[in-house]
């Protein structure tokens, strides 16, 4: 699961991580990252990784937000914490998406 969302929420899913064996990866507004965690493999080959953020926010990235949605939307996107989560155990259709809702429901 991937998304946007405030301090708050990325810590609260990140405290997730600590207490279960799912993995959170958060990258703060404006924070590039180059960390690659491989996901799925495809004859041998990486084909899915998580943890690499592109670079901060751009004029382009923010004229392309604006004109999806509007301009207040956009200006939160920017502000906001990116947050990937995943089930590093295939098939547990009843962990990730409960543990993230719990995760989140704490934080109100």
């Amino acid at each position: 699961m991937t998304g946007f969302c405030s301090a708050e929420s990325a810590s609260a899913l990140l405290e997730l991580s600590g207490r279960t064996d799912l993995v959170t990866v958060a990258h703060a507004p404006g924070e590039a990252s180059q960390a690659s965690i491989p996901v799925t493999l495809r004859d041998d080959a990486v084909v899915t990784v998580l943890g690499s953020s592109e670079v901060p926010v751009s004029e382009e990235q923010l004229r392309d937000w604006t004109e999806e949605a509007n301009e207040t939307l956009a200006l939160l996107l920017a502000e906001s914490w990116y947050v990937e989560v995943f089930d590093p155990v295939w098939g547990r259709d009843e962990v990730l998406l409960p543990g993230v809702l719990d995760a989140l429901a704490a934080v109100g």
